[in-house]
């Protein structure tokens, strides 16, 4: 075998470990990416469950405390 053919060869085994390296990494990136994106829309659905968590016990605390002072009111 001659050294050309030899170093031909050589890269073209690095030529297709770099293609299945670059193919990895557009895998793990996409597969990084759609995580990050289902974390995003997990938090805004936890944001707006917060938000009218928050909204409904602040009234009940308002309906609550009206109630005693209005009974508090009727005592002699």
């Amino acid at each position: 075998m001659r050294s050309s053919d030899r170093t031909e060869q050589l890269l073209t085994e690095i030529r297709d470990l770099l293609q299945a390296y670059l193919e990895e990494y557009r895998r793990v990136t996409e597969r990084a990416v759609d995580l990050q994106r289902t974390a995003v829309e997990r938090q805004e659905k936890f944001g707006t469950l917060y938000r009218r968590s928050i909204a409904i016990g602040t009234a009940v605390v308002v309906m609550i405390v009206a109630l005693l002072i209005y009974l508090l009111t009727l005592l002699p």
